[in-house]
């Protein structure tokens, strides 16, 4: 547990970085006074939306490389290497709303993306440290319940920490520099608390392009390409709800208490994620977890869009992240046990790359393809029921793959 410490805090940085960008740059752009943007609201929505982009447009690149990377040079120099960079990336966006620049601030916003491809890395680690199936389950529970936990203090950081209103000395670089503090003591936790889980060096063949080329690589030839489809499909499902859900309770709802519903959601994925899902792993197998949560997703999600109550949608959504909590946790433990030991870092490092692409992805569907909201979630839920039947169909042939990757092991 000691050496799965500072692998902890990385993802919650990870993650508290990455959701920063929700409440700070909204306020900040839109807000009358915004000093960065002060054109037309067009531009300042293009602004935001550039903003949001650049940092999974970075991650898409990062992720796969630095995987790639700690294959070769092993996780802790890797690690050091992107908590370097976390550091520097916070700290120039943090510098950007100092000064009120534009340039840097997307820059800065690049460079955390980038090296914020270590959240595939810290699956490899725990991959590295748990080659019993249970355990590594309940550890990307953990994770994920983690990653939830970073969000919910991204949105106080974001709400309270950035608002000069609620004490002066109070700023929208404020959050980012606490992000770089807390990537330095994790940097210092490290060196004392982390041993090296994958020594192997080999040469490494530097090309920027090559986590995205082998990604499409991967999508077209690799037995591996179904799960990590089966991954988009559901998180494009998620985040089509995620993402959707404050803009959709304002023009439905006029405007209800939405933070306080998005923190009820956040409490629901850390329970699903870090409790419910070591129970689950007891009783059910490694394939049927993801299964039939994606089953019991499409199910939900298709009775909330006919909801007209804003209590009614936040309890649907709620549940909808209980249970796409512990499906998370559990695709990512179906990927990681269905590739080879030596390629765990590439491999998980893919897997992120492919959060990353549904990240760009599911804003873009919201905002240009649908005229309301409740088709969004027919829709996400009809996405899911895609995802359950791919995987239903692909259970025999996963099961081999996996149970034969143990019998090497």
């Amino acid at each position: 547990m000691k050496a799965s410490f500072p692998i902890f805090l990385l993802y919650f940085i990870d993650n508290f970085s990455l959701a920063l960008v929700i409440p700070v740059l909204s306020s900040v752009i839109l807000g009358s006074q915004s000093h960065l943007i002060t054109s037309s609201l067009f531009w300042k929505n293009i602004s935001l939306a550039t903003l949001g982009t650049v940092f999974p447009l970075a991650l898409l690149f990062g992720a796969p490389l630095i995987g790639i990377i700690s294959d070769a040079i092993g996780r802790k120099k890797s690690f050091y290497i992107t908590i370097t960079g976390m550091v520097l990336g916070n700290l120039l966006v943090a510098f950007a709303f100092y000064v009120s620049h534009f340039i840097l601030l997307v820059l800065g916003r690049l460079i955390s993306g980038f090296f914020s491809g270590n959240t595939g890395l810290c699956l490899t680690v725990i991959s590295d440290l748990n080659p019993d199936q249970s355990k590594r389950s309940k550890y990307f529970g953990y994770l994920t319940g983690i990653g939830g936990f970073g969000w919910l203090s991204a949105m106080f950081a974001g709400g309270v920490l950035a608002n000069r209103k609620f004490d002066p000395h109070f700023s929208p670089s404020l959050p980012f520099i606490i992000a770089a503090l807390m990537g330095i003591i994790n940097f210092i936790a490290l060196v004392y608390l982390f041993k090296e889980t994958h020594p192997k060096k080999k040469k490494i063949k530097w090309e920027l392009t090559r986590g995205p080329k082998k990604l499409l690589k991967i999508f077209r030839i690799s037995k591996l390409r179904f799960l990590l489809f089966i991954q988009s499909l559901f998180l494009l499902s998620w985040m089509m709800i995620f993402q959707s859900f404050s803009s959709y309770s304002f023009l439905e709802f006029n405007s209800p208490p939405t933070w306080i519903a998005l923190c009820f959601l956040g409490l629901s994925w850390i329970l699903g994620s870090s409790l419910i899902n070591r129970f689950l792993i007891k009783w059910f197998s490694l394939i049927n977890i993801p299964c039939y949560g994606l089953l019991a997703l499409s199910v939900l999600l298709c009775i909330a869009s006919f909801t007209h109550k804003f209590v009614s949608l936040s309890v649907f959504d709620c549940v909808a992240a209980f249970i796409a909590s512990f499906t998370t946790a559990n695709i990512f433990n179906l990927i990681s046990f269905s590739a080879s030991s030596h390629i765990q870092g590439e491999i998980m490092g893919l897997s992120q790359a492919v959060i990353a692409m549904v990240q760009i992805l599911a804003p873009i569907v919201i905002g240009l393809f649908f005229l309301h909201y409740t088709l969004i979630y027919l829709t996400a839920s009809a996405i899911a029921l895609g995802a359950f039947l791919l995987l239903l169909f692909h259970k025999p042939s996963l099961q081999s793959k996996i149970d034969e990757i143990q019998t090497e092991k």
